[in-house]
């Protein structure tokens, strides 16, 4: 069996993992690192996270020695006769991504697209190849930070030219184009491919328009046109609804897999909602999500992130005046742990996107903090000077 991954790149096998199967195997850091080749300084770096490990070599070499599983080392190891079938090979990525192992994905189809440009000799490859572009972009955008989506925006427009008119692929590579406008904030722009994509692709599957609507959706939050957002997200929920009846997970359309599910769209609907404080709304969203949710890691840490999202913002709505009284709500409590697992998973598994998610949280507790302090100066100018100042 041959592995396909690349030699440098994300973080794997996180320092918490070794450090616990090490102390499972009653080694000493010094020991293991004799085992694998390596000084007992860089397997304590590796330990504290002062340093992470890059090298998928490296990785395997510490997780063969130590017996972690596959599920927590993030390792992942393809047959070579798997890529002389881009359908399976298609399927085993979709796999890697559903269970978070992005890192082994992103490595994955990056070698099955190399191998791809040597097969697409007529449309039927070109259209392999470009399904191939959009899963390596769409793996490219969930682990790379937004000051970095060049890379991915380069595959889906790389996709363009060898579409042959088909509408899915069409659809897809017109919106993620314009999401990953979105996330370096030219949201006009943005919309203008999005709002592209779903008016000259019908033909597309129900699936890719679902994903079409919920990603213009999230384009019209940003401008805050709360009317064309909500019946965006709500011809998304009716797509979602459809697919649903046929499929769970990551939807299919004949052998184009598109990343879309109920689920995923309540869980749009519900962040969204709870940021414009409609805490009510976006709870209910929530449970909705929940009942949708497949049993897929990567929407579980999805969804947890958001539960918790809303569950701090829900807290700040209630006590906005007192740091203890909010420290000591079972909400901001329960919000907190929640985003803590996920932040554990999401660096263990290169999760980037959704790290940027969470860390946002920080930032909107440290604005409410600042409205309240300029709010506290008004009053007390207020009070000095008799009254408000225009």
């Amino acid at each position: 069996m041959a592995t396909h991954d690349i030699s440098e790149g994300l973080p794997v096998l996180s320092g918490s993992v070794i450090k616990k199967y090490r102390r499972a195997e009653n080694l000493t850091q010094e020991q293991l690192a004799a085992l694998v080749g390596l000084d007992a300084r860089t397997i304590r770096g590796y330990e504290l996270g002062e340093r992470q490990i890059t090298n998928v070599q490296t990785a395997k070499k510490i997780a063969a020695v130590l017996h972690i599983p596959s599920a927590e080392s993030g390792l992942h190891e393809i047959a070579s006769t798997v890529f002389a079938d881009p359908n399976r090979a298609f399927d085993e990525v979709w796999h890697l991504v559903a269970t978070a192992n992005f890192i082994q994905a992103r490595s994955t189809i990056q070698v099955l697209q190399e191998h791809l440009k040597q097969e697409s000799s007529d449309q039927h490859g070109g259209r392999t190849l470009a399904y191939a572009y959009f899963l390596a972009g769409h793996i490219e955008a969930i682990t790379c930070p937004t000051y970095q989506v060049d890379q991915a925006q380069a595959y889906f427009q790389a996709m363009e030219p060898i579409t042959y008119g088909d509408h899915t692929l069409i659809n897809l590579s017109l919106t993620y184009q314009g999401d990953m406008l979105r996330r370096v904030g030219k949201i006009d722009n943005a919309i203008h491919l999005l709002e592209q994509a779903w008016a000259t692709t019908s033909l597309a599957s129900s699936a890719a328009k679902g994903n079409n609507q919920q990603l213009l959706a999230r384009a019209y939050f940003r401008q805050r046109d709360i009317p064309r957002f909500e019946a965006a997200i709500n011809r998304s929920i009716g797509f979602g609804e459809e697919v649903a009846m046929r499929e769970s997970g990551d939807c299919a359309a004949g052998s184009m897999r598109v990343s879309y599910n109920l689920c995923a769209v309540y869980e749009e609907q519900a962040r969204c909602l709870a940021h414009i404080n409609n805490i009510k709304a976006s709870l209910s969203s929530l449970d909705k999500a929940e009942a949708a949710l497949p049993n897929e890691q990567r929407w579980q840490m999805n969804l947890k992130a958001t539960r918790g999202e809303v569950l701090i913002r829900k807290a700040m709505l209630r006590t906005t005046t007192n740091v203890r009284d909010l420290l000591a709500n079972d909400d901001f409590q329960q919000g907190v742990s929640l985003l803590s697992q996920v932040t554990e998973l999401a660096k263990r598994t290169g999760h980037n996107r959704l790290l940027r998610r969470i860390h946002e949280v920080p930032r909107y507790l440290n604005q409410k903090s600042l409205y309240l302090s300029q709010a506290a100066d008004i009053v007390r100018d207020a009070l000095e000077n008799g009254g408000i100042q225009e």
